[in-house]
Protein backbone atom coordinates (compact mmCIF):
# COMPACT_ATOMS: atom_id res chain seq x y z
CA UNK A 1 0.00 0.00 0.00
CA UNK A 2 2.88 2.34 0.87
CA UNK A 3 4.55 1.58 -2.46
CA UNK A 4 1.31 2.46 -4.30
CA UNK A 5 1.05 5.76 -2.40
CA UNK A 6 4.65 6.63 -3.26
CA UNK A 7 4.02 5.82 -6.95
CA UNK A 8 0.93 8.03 -7.04
CA UNK A 9 2.84 10.90 -5.42
CA UNK A 10 5.68 10.51 -7.95
CA UNK A 11 3.26 10.57 -10.86
CA UNK A 12 1.56 13.71 -9.53
CA UNK A 13 4.91 15.48 -9.19
CA UNK A 14 5.93 14.45 -12.71
CA UNK A 15 2.60 15.70 -14.13
CA UNK A 16 2.98 19.04 -12.36
CA UNK A 17 6.53 19.45 -13.70
CA UNK A 18 5.47 18.69 -17.29
CA UNK A 19 2.53 21.11 -17.03
CA UNK A 20 4.82 23.89 -15.78
CA UNK A 21 7.27 23.34 -18.62
CA UNK A 22 4.58 23.40 -21.29
CA UNK A 23 2.91 26.53 -19.90
CA UNK A 24 6.10 28.66 -19.87
CA UNK A 25 7.23 27.51 -23.33
CA UNK A 26 10.33 25.77 -21.93
CA UNK A 27 10.36 23.24 -24.75
CA UNK A 28 10.13 25.77 -27.59
CA UNK A 29 13.02 26.51 -29.98
CA UNK A 30 12.50 30.28 -29.76
CA UNK A 31 13.60 30.57 -26.14
CA UNK A 32 10.11 30.41 -24.67
CA UNK A 33 8.77 33.41 -26.59
CA UNK A 34 4.99 33.64 -26.34
CA UNK A 35 4.69 36.10 -29.26
CA UNK A 36 2.06 34.94 -31.73
CA UNK A 37 2.53 34.97 -35.49
CA UNK A 38 0.18 37.09 -37.54
CA UNK A 39 -3.14 35.55 -38.56
CA UNK A 40 -3.14 34.46 -42.26
CA UNK A 41 -6.84 35.34 -42.49
CA UNK A 42 -6.08 38.91 -41.40
CA UNK A 43 -3.26 39.16 -43.96
CA UNK A 44 -5.55 37.91 -46.72
CA UNK A 45 -8.28 40.40 -45.78
CA UNK A 46 -5.71 43.18 -45.86
CA UNK A 47 -4.54 42.14 -49.33
CA UNK A 48 -8.13 42.05 -50.60
CA UNK A 49 -8.89 45.50 -49.21
CA UNK A 50 -5.68 46.93 -50.71
CA UNK A 51 -6.49 45.48 -54.12
CA UNK A 52 -10.03 46.81 -53.98
CA UNK A 53 -8.86 50.25 -52.89
CA UNK A 54 -6.67 50.46 -55.99
CA UNK A 55 -9.58 49.66 -58.33
CA UNK A 56 -10.82 52.43 -60.69
CA UNK A 57 -13.73 54.50 -59.42
CA UNK A 58 -17.06 53.00 -60.36
CA UNK A 59 -18.85 54.59 -63.27
CA UNK A 60 -22.58 55.22 -63.11
CA UNK A 61 -24.91 52.25 -63.48
CA UNK A 62 -24.83 48.53 -62.77
CA UNK A 63 -22.53 46.03 -64.43
CA UNK A 64 -25.26 44.93 -66.83
CA UNK A 65 -26.07 48.48 -68.03
CA UNK A 66 -25.00 49.00 -71.65
CA UNK A 67 -22.50 51.58 -72.87
CA UNK A 68 -21.42 52.68 -76.38
CA UNK A 69 -19.00 50.12 -77.82
CA UNK A 70 -19.87 50.79 -81.46
CA UNK A 71 -16.25 51.69 -82.30
CA UNK A 72 -14.84 48.39 -80.97
CA UNK A 73 -14.35 45.23 -83.03
CA UNK A 74 -12.11 43.17 -80.74
CA UNK A 75 -12.90 41.88 -77.24
CA UNK A 76 -10.07 40.65 -75.02
CA UNK A 77 -11.09 39.05 -71.74
CA UNK A 78 -8.27 38.93 -69.21
CA UNK A 79 -8.78 36.13 -66.63
CA UNK A 80 -9.97 37.77 -63.43
CA UNK A 81 -7.59 37.91 -60.48
CA UNK A 82 -8.78 35.66 -57.67
CA UNK A 83 -8.72 37.32 -54.25
CA UNK A 84 -10.72 34.64 -52.42
CA UNK A 85 -8.98 32.73 -49.60
CA UNK A 86 -10.40 29.29 -50.39
CA UNK A 87 -7.94 27.11 -52.32
CA UNK A 88 -10.84 25.33 -54.01
CA UNK A 89 -11.73 28.64 -55.66
CA UNK A 90 -8.33 29.32 -57.21
CA UNK A 91 -9.71 28.98 -60.75
CA UNK A 92 -12.79 31.15 -60.23
CA UNK A 93 -11.32 34.10 -62.16
CA UNK A 94 -10.34 31.93 -65.12
CA UNK A 95 -13.71 30.17 -65.15
CA UNK A 96 -15.50 33.52 -65.17
CA UNK A 97 -13.46 34.74 -68.16
CA UNK A 98 -14.13 31.52 -70.06
CA UNK A 99 -17.90 31.69 -69.51
CA UNK A 100 -17.97 35.33 -70.70
CA UNK A 101 -16.02 34.35 -73.84
CA UNK A 102 -18.28 31.36 -74.55
CA UNK A 103 -21.44 33.45 -74.16
CA UNK A 104 -20.08 36.21 -76.41
CA UNK A 105 -18.97 33.70 -79.06
CA UNK A 106 -22.35 31.93 -79.02
CA UNK A 107 -24.51 35.05 -79.18
CA UNK A 108 -22.51 37.94 -80.59
CA UNK A 109 -19.73 36.52 -82.79
CA UNK A 110 -21.17 38.35 -85.81
CA UNK A 111 -20.72 41.72 -84.07
CA UNK A 112 -17.00 41.40 -83.30
CA UNK A 113 -14.11 40.30 -85.53
CA UNK A 114 -12.26 38.75 -82.58
CA UNK A 115 -13.36 37.47 -79.15
CA UNK A 116 -10.49 36.09 -77.11
CA UNK A 117 -9.34 35.17 -73.59
CA UNK A 118 -5.76 36.25 -72.95
CA UNK A 119 -3.55 37.77 -70.27
CA UNK A 120 -2.07 40.03 -72.97
CA UNK A 121 -4.29 42.60 -74.71
CA UNK A 122 -3.40 43.38 -78.33
CA UNK A 123 -3.07 47.10 -77.70
CA UNK A 124 -5.39 48.11 -80.53
CA UNK A 125 -7.55 51.22 -80.64
CA UNK A 126 -10.61 49.14 -81.61
CA UNK A 127 -10.07 46.65 -78.78
CA UNK A 128 -12.12 46.64 -75.59
CA UNK A 129 -10.47 44.86 -72.67
CA UNK A 130 -12.46 43.25 -69.86
CA UNK A 131 -10.56 42.60 -66.64
CA UNK A 132 -11.43 42.31 -62.99
CA UNK A 133 -11.02 40.59 -59.64
CA UNK A 134 -13.14 38.09 -57.71
CA UNK A 135 -13.33 38.86 -53.99
CA UNK A 136 -16.16 36.61 -52.77
CA UNK A 137 -17.15 33.19 -54.05
CA UNK A 138 -18.95 31.38 -51.26
CA UNK A 139 -21.47 28.56 -51.16
CA UNK A 140 -24.76 28.60 -49.31
CA UNK A 141 -24.94 27.08 -45.85
CA UNK A 142 -27.08 26.75 -42.78
CA UNK A 143 -26.57 27.92 -39.21
CA UNK A 144 -28.86 27.20 -36.29
CA UNK A 145 -28.46 30.81 -35.14
CA UNK A 146 -28.65 32.74 -38.43
CA UNK A 147 -30.55 30.40 -40.73
CA UNK A 148 -29.59 29.67 -44.32
CA UNK A 149 -26.92 31.85 -45.92
CA UNK A 150 -26.84 32.70 -49.62
CA UNK A 151 -24.47 31.44 -52.29
CA UNK A 152 -22.44 34.43 -53.49
CA UNK A 153 -20.32 35.58 -56.39
CA UNK A 154 -18.84 39.06 -56.00
CA UNK A 155 -16.28 40.72 -58.22
CA UNK A 156 -15.20 44.00 -59.74
CA UNK A 157 -14.87 44.57 -63.47
CA UNK A 158 -13.67 47.23 -65.86
CA UNK A 159 -13.84 47.75 -69.60
CA UNK A 160 -10.93 49.72 -71.03
CA UNK A 161 -9.65 50.86 -74.41
CA UNK A 162 -6.97 48.40 -75.53
CA UNK A 163 -4.64 51.11 -76.79
CA UNK A 164 -5.05 54.00 -74.36
CA UNK A 165 -6.19 52.19 -71.21
CA UNK A 166 -9.09 54.63 -70.85
CA UNK A 167 -11.70 53.26 -68.46
CA UNK A 168 -14.99 52.95 -70.34
CA UNK A 169 -16.88 51.24 -67.54
CA UNK A 170 -16.06 50.13 -64.01
CA UNK A 171 -18.56 48.46 -61.73
CA UNK A 172 -19.16 45.97 -58.97
CA UNK A 173 -20.56 42.54 -59.84
CA UNK A 174 -22.85 41.01 -57.23
CA UNK A 175 -24.92 37.84 -57.47
CA UNK A 176 -26.43 35.96 -54.54
CA UNK A 177 -29.22 33.48 -54.00
CA UNK A 178 -30.60 31.08 -51.40
CA UNK A 179 -31.58 28.56 -54.06
CA UNK A 180 -28.76 28.69 -56.63
CA UNK A 181 -25.29 27.24 -56.16
CA UNK A 182 -22.21 29.45 -56.29
CA UNK A 183 -21.33 27.96 -59.71
CA UNK A 184 -24.71 29.15 -60.96
CA UNK A 185 -23.97 32.59 -59.49
CA UNK A 186 -20.71 32.76 -61.44
CA UNK A 187 -22.39 31.66 -64.65
CA UNK A 188 -25.27 34.12 -64.28
CA UNK A 189 -22.87 37.02 -63.68
CA UNK A 190 -20.71 36.02 -66.66
CA UNK A 191 -23.74 35.74 -68.92
CA UNK A 192 -24.96 39.19 -67.83
CA UNK A 193 -21.55 40.75 -68.54
CA UNK A 194 -21.43 39.09 -71.98
CA UNK A 195 -24.92 40.35 -72.81
CA UNK A 196 -23.96 43.86 -71.73
CA UNK A 197 -20.91 43.83 -74.02
CA UNK A 198 -22.84 42.33 -76.93
CA UNK A 199 -25.77 44.72 -76.64
CA UNK A 200 -23.39 47.69 -76.26
CA UNK A 201 -22.00 46.99 -79.73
Amino acid sequence: MKDLTKLMALLLCLSATLLACSSDGGGSDDGGSSEKSSDPDDENKGAVEAARAAWPSYTDGDYDDTIDLSAYNVVTIVPFVNLTDNSQDEDAGEEFAEVVEEELADRYSDQFTTIRVSKDPLGQADEVVLRGQVYDYSKSGYSYWTGRSKAKFKAEMSLTNGQTGEVLKSSRIKEDSHSDSRDEMLEEAAEDVAKMIGKSK
